[in-house]
């Protein structure tokens, strides 16, 4: 986050707002996360609450005879085949991000003729001060930590945050649709320039 902080100050500095505007986004994303992590893990003990309860209407329903039990239990398994379909868009997308520079990469390495003036590719746009982040070692360090990071946003808002919302929340689902629809305008305006 520090260093999308940094993209921002230097985007609006020499009036690239685009870059800047692409920079607050990511910085926005990425400060998603510890924000979903913490509040989960400051409410676990009413995640465990409403999850016990969960289960005792459960095994009441399912007690009530086959004309309560059928439509209980198609609900649950729409909940579920809707989170699966989530967790495997966001597990695309993400996948995406990790193997669209892994590719470009290896189209430099294999293809490219000195001639043709290509950086390597990174998944967020970068700067350093006095220095370029393109250039051994400081691109494979920001790969792999650009990567990491990319694991980290499915693993937050798709692995942990389904699992737990779908089954358990109202308004968590909508904060976590809202700024995953904002990754996927970014991932599309990527792929647009």
């Amino acid at each position: 986050m520090t260093f999308e902080v940094i993209f921002i100050w230097r985007g609006v500095t020499i009036k690239d707002y685009s870059f800047a505007t692409e920079s607050f986004c990511y910085w926005l994303l990425l400060g998603c996360i510890p924000i979903v992590l913490a509040s989960i893990g400051v409410h676990t003990n009413k995640i465990y609450d409403i999850v016990v309860k969960m289960n005792e209407e459960f095994i009441y329903v399912c007690s009530l005879g086959p004309m309560y039990r059928k439509p209980f239990l198609e609900g649950q398994l729409l909940i579920w085949q809707l989170c699966y379909a989530w967790f495997g868009f966001v597990s695309f997308v993400g996948g995406l991000y990790v193997v669209f520079p892994l590719v470009g990469l290896i189209y430099q390495s294999l293809f490219a003729t000195l001639d043709e003036n290509t950086t390597r590719p990174l998944q967020f746009p970068m700067w350093l001060p006095h220095d370029d982040p393109y250039r051994t070692p400081n691109y494979e360090i920001f790969l792999l930590i650009e990567s990491t990071l990319c694991f980290c946003f499915v693993q937050t808002f798709c692995g942990k945050a389904v699992k737990t919302v779908s089954s358990i929340y109202g308004p968590p689902l909508v904060y976590q649709v809202s700024f995953s629809s904002l990754a996927i305008c970014l991932i599309a305006y990527q792929i647009a320039e």
